[in-house]
């Protein structure tokens, strides 16, 4: 039994069936979590090795490259990337997108325990890092006070900050940025090692012997077993200064300074003058973020903002999900009830019956409440992902609805009664329907099973969305429509003289001239499609308008080295002129970070969807108007690639040095490309360091080893961490080193006592030279950038410049070039696309030839693909915006919609020439028939996707609008070329085939009677 006919003869069966889908589908939504994004796990893992104050030259000698080498093993590696600074290193392992990291994470841990024996002494400690979106913050904040250094306060606000956000439920980790907890300082004074004679290699070898727990066996005794352990850990920090240093009973107090504090910290933070604190909350895997993130604020504004012990702190919350999620899925939500409105006010124009209309209106709610048990079912969560699938789909859910209800109403019309209408009606379109919604479905498939890239990653949630509500859409016209329509019909009375609606009567007088003019018709069709030619020569004068403009981000660059205290009085003057222009640019916070060497500052508007053009002149006037001082450039638009703003060049080599020099001459090459500002060469200056030679002859003269020397140093100059002191509940680090101020100089260290009377200054030489200040590597080569900001308006053209004066560049041995990744990543996706949008264009041919059993007529159908690009194009160009990503995918969906126009009208046409119709009057009748649905089916669509186009519905720093303009545009120009189009497409065929089809068979005659001359050597040959 067919669906239609169940319907119709079983409608208490079928209701109910319905009524069981919403019921499950409303208690699936209860049950859904709500998330920001769906769980994926970003495609890198990151060891980190920790080497406290080393040179990131030996760094990366005798741990970067070793780590690279073992760890590059590892299955599934893409990309090894690495970068050695004077604290850690830090190698990143690149995967595909898609991958599960849980089992390849073991695997990182157990190749580092392999590695670790050849790695240099000094390793404080490894770590393997991995992400994904549900360890993204749930809340981000700044903490500020003025007048008050929080950075020496942890307690304080462990205690009355992060504690009580920690005992919220779901919570699972709160951090805090720019303080950190005591820990005991044990700072040797020179001048008493000097005068007591003191090995300091013998004081910490003393410490750490001394300061440990050690298991001494097991003892029997009366049939039981006893563990036995030595208590040799210091449990009171007297004890620290009460430990023995030599044997003249000389105490640790005598010789240093022991302090319990906070450790002094190398950065700061600034939040609109302010120094500022960052915290960060992160939640429990599953727990639910509006939840946590809501309860956070409570106990913020509540609670922390209350209590007495903190007046005048200011804990400013800048960053949450929650309010993220709630606000992206309202907007959403607002843009899906509006889209449903004005699909169900288009319906209603066009059916003019309130009836007919919600019958029609039906398939919305059911498909989407119904979508809720499959997405719960699969393991989903309603993020921003899920909701814009149901958002794109909105429109789109009620075409299959308004094709029955047209087909059974014509019917009805026609003298059928209300149960023979609704089956013959209902069957005569269904594999029309089938057909339309494969055609669409297996468009959206293609972004579930993309490549494994972060598109495919990203859009797989929405594609599989709208695959699930499309199918249910289905159902529902073929099941739902047909009971409510055979119940309805017997209520309307039919009309005794029917009169066409006005535009009908309009397109019948338009499609009757242009097949009485097929050239002058045809000539018209192809200038459109031609006129695409302007439009898309101009998309590019757009970049960046389908990006965020809402921060714009400025570093500093120091032409000497500055310390930290020299960094902040630099922040200090920009920020006192940036508050001039806080109203003016309408400037919603000022956020600075600095430390030696580094500064930056980051400007938050209050427009987050400022107009690009407006960033723009904001950006020209910064820098204009920032004051100038003395050893300081200002570098604009780094803080990411998006946009088309920022332009690098990538070099690659053996030689860190000979990347540096060779990033000096590339720089000096572009600075004549017209559009580039801010062309500067690699990362910020390096730093200085103290650099030891050590005269080997001498100290072997005077019985000093190298073993000595850099245990000296290490206690000395770097600081030793010793074995963790207990305090309460927390450990804390223990460190030990010379004091700062006893070497700060040269001729202090030169003092520092090397055993057996013996000064370092008597066997080394000094001098200060410069370090890079961080390494970077990209597969086991060194890795340089040139840096640049453009501020043309044609990006192409200025790559175009670019590559032409990198082409005759003389590259030293060993070096070569690309583009940033961020752009390699762009063009990436694009020719992804592309493949995605040919597999797309030969399934959906697939899916028609099948239906109409002809290779012909899909063919003829594949010009509303062509005929939607003039309305893509000129649409993109008249709201200025650009091709990019986004576009691309809006015009991959686009194939699968605009198709169906073609499908319900083939399918039409088709059914007259199957009961011997002229082919003219088939064609003629078969598109009149048909105007009605394909007009209600795109204008829905249209209608559905104009809040989406209009609006300001983003995922990170993108914007959705170009996809939904994509859309609009193609399906609009589609639908009107198509009407007219497509008849005088199949008639001129059908011509062109008849006036050559006896010059075809005549060649096909002769193909096949043509001899063939047989070689003479050939068995028979000779007959």
């Amino acid at each position: 039994m067919k669906l239609w006919d169940l319907s119709v003869k079983k409608p208490v069966t079928v209701f109910m069936a319905m009524v069981c889908l919403l019921v499950l589908g409303g208690i699936s939504l209860q049950r859904l979590k709500l998330a920001f994004l769906p769980k994926v796990d970003f495609p890198g893992i990151w060891v980190v090795a920790s080497y406290p104050n080393y040179n990131p030259m030996i760094l990366e000698r005798e741990v970067t490259k070793k780590l690279e080498e073992g760890l590059s093993t590892i299955k599934g590696v893409r990309k090894v990337s690495s970068r050695t600074s004077a604290d850690q290193v830090m190698v990143r392992l690149q995967f595909d997108w898609g991958m599960e990291l849980d089992l390849i994470r073991l695997e990182v841990g157990l190749k580092l325990e392999e590695i670790k024996p050849n790695l240099m002494p000094g390793l404080r400690y490894i770590d393997v890092q991995s992400f994904n979106t549900e360890e993204i913050p749930v809340i981000q904040g700044r903490i500020s006070a003025p007048g008050i250094d929080l950075s020496e306060n942890y307690d304080l606000l462990e205690k009355h900050i992060k504690q009580k956000i920690e005992r919220i439920p779901g919570v699972a980790k709160v951090e805090l940025g720019g303080v950190l907890p005591k820990e005991i300082s044990i700072d040797l004074r020179l001048d008493k090692i000097k005068e007591h004679g003191v090995d300091v290699g013998q004081v910490v070898r003393s410490l750490s012997r001394d300061n440990l727990n050690l298991s001494a066996g097991k003892i029997h005794a009366n049939g039981l077993t006893y563990n036995l352990r030595g208590q040799g850990k210091i449990v009171d920090m007297d004890e620290y200064g009460e430990t023995r240093v030599n044997d003249q009973g000389l105490r640790l107090k005598d010789i240093a300074e022991i302090y319990y504090e906070e450790p002094p910290i190398g950065y700061k933070r600034h939040l609109d003058g302010d120094a500022a604190l960052a915290i960060e909350v992160l939640k429990e895997s599953n727990a639910n973020t509006v939840e946590v993130a809501s309860e956070v604020n409570r106990v913020i504004n509540d609670e922390i903002s209350k209590d007495p012990v903190l007046e005048g702190i200011t804990l400013l919350v800048w960053g949450d999900q929650g309010k993220d999620i709630t606000k992206g899925l309202d907007g959403l939500t607002e843009a899906g009830y509006y889209g449903a409105f004005f699909a169900v006010f288009v319906l209603f124009l066009f059916l003019r019956r309130l009836d007919a209309t919600l019958i029609v209106a039906t398939a919305i709610p059911i498909s989407i409440v119904g979508s809720f048990l499959f997405l719960y079912a699969f393991g989903f969560t309603l993020n921003i992902l899920t909701m814009m699938g149901l958002m794109l789909a909105v429109g789109m859910l009620v075409d299959n609805a308004v094709v029955v209800l047209e087909s059974i109403y014509q019917k009805y019309i026609d003298g059928a009664d209300p149960i023979t209408a609704t089956t013959e009606g209902t069957r005569e379109v269904v594999i029309a329907l089938i057909a339309a919604t494969m055609t669409t479905v297996i468009v959206f498939l293609s972004l579930v099973f993309a490549d494994d890239n972060e598109l495919g990653v990203w859009l797989s949630s929405i594609g599989l969305t709208i695959c699930i509500t499309l199918g249910l859409s289905l159902l529902v016209s073929t099941t739902i429509i047909p009971l409510f329509a055979s119940k309805l019909l017997g209520k309307i009375q039919k009309p005794s003289h029917p009169k066409d609606p006005l535009f009908m009567r309009f397109y019948a007088h338009i499609l009757h001239w242009s097949l009485r003019h097929p050239i002058v018709t045809g000539l018209l069709l192809i200038v459109a499609c031609v006129s695409i030619a302007f439009p898309a020569s101009q998309l590019e004068k757009f970049k960046g308008t389908s990006f965020k403009t809402n921060r714009l981000f400025f570093r500093y660059e120091y032409q000497d080295f500055f310390f930290l205290s020299d960094s902040e009085k630099v922040v200090n003057q920009v920020e006192a002129f940036l508050e001039t222009k806080r109203e003016e640019w309408e400037v919603e916070s000022i956020y600075s970070y600095m430390e030696a060497n580094v500064g930056q500052t980051t400007l938050n508007f209050i427009d987050e969807d400022m107009p690009v053009e407006r960033y723009r002149e904001i950006r020209k006037e910064l820098r204009e108007e920032l004051p100038e001082i003395a050893g300081v450039k200002f570098l604009m638009g780094d803080e990411n690639e998006e946009g088309g703003m920022s332009i690098r060049v990538q070099l690659f080599g053996t030689e860190t040095e000979v990347l540096k020099n060779t990033g000096e001459r590339v720089a000096a090459l572009l600075a004549d490309v017209e559009g580039l500002e801010d062309i500067r060469n690699g990362e910020q200056s390096g730093k200085k360091e103290l650099r030891v030679s050590i005269d080997r002859e001498k100290a072997n003269e005077l019985g000093i080893t190298p073993a000595q020397v850099a245990e000296t140093f290490g206690f000395t100059l770097r600081y030793q961490y010793l074995p963790r002191f207990q305090v309460g509940e927390r450990e804390t680090d223990v460190t030990f080193g010379l004091s700062i101020k006893d070497r700060a100089y040269i001729h202090q260290v030169e003092q520092i006592p090397m055993g057996n009377g013996v000064r370092l200054g008597s066997i080394a030489k000094f001098e200060y030279v410069d370090r890079p200040d961080t390494i970077r590597r990209v597969d086991r080569k060194a890795h340089h950038v040139v840096r640049a900001t453009y501020e043309g308006e044609s990006p192409q053209e200025a790559w175009k410049a670019i590559e032409a004066r990198l082409e005759n560049f003389d590259f030293p041995p060993g070096v070569t070039w690309s583009k940033s990744n961020r752009l390699i990543q762009d063009e990436q996706e694009m020719n992804d696309l592309a493949i995605n949008v040919g597999l797309a264009l030969l399934l959906v041919y697939l899916v028609m030839a099948g239906l109409f059993e002809s290779l012909v007529q899909p063919l003829m159908i594949f010009s509303t693909i062509i005929f939607s690009m003039v309305g893509v194009f000129w649409l993109l160009f008249v709201t200025q915006t650009e091709f990019e990503v986004m576009a691309g995918i809006g015009l991959l969906i686009l194939i699968g919609i605009v198709v169906n126009n073609g499908i319900i009208m083939m399918d039409r046409i088709n059914q007259y020439i199957d009961q011997d119709w002229d082919l003219k009057e088939a064609v003629r009748q078969g598109a009149l028939d048909r105007i009605r649905p394909i007009l209600m089916t795109a204008s829905t669509t249209i209608i559905g996707l104009i809040p989406m186009a209009v609006g300001n519905s983003s995922l990170g720093g993108g914007y959705y609008f170009p996809l939904a303009r994509t859309v609009i545009g193609g399906l609009t120009s589609s639908t009107v070329l198509t009407l007219v189009g497509l008849p005088l497409i199949i008639l001129t065929t059908d011509w062109v085939w008849r006036k050559n089809k006896a010059v075809v068979f005549w060649i096909v005659r002769k193909i096949r009677r043509k001899p063939v001359a047989l070689d003479p050597e050939m068995p028979g040959s000779a007959a």
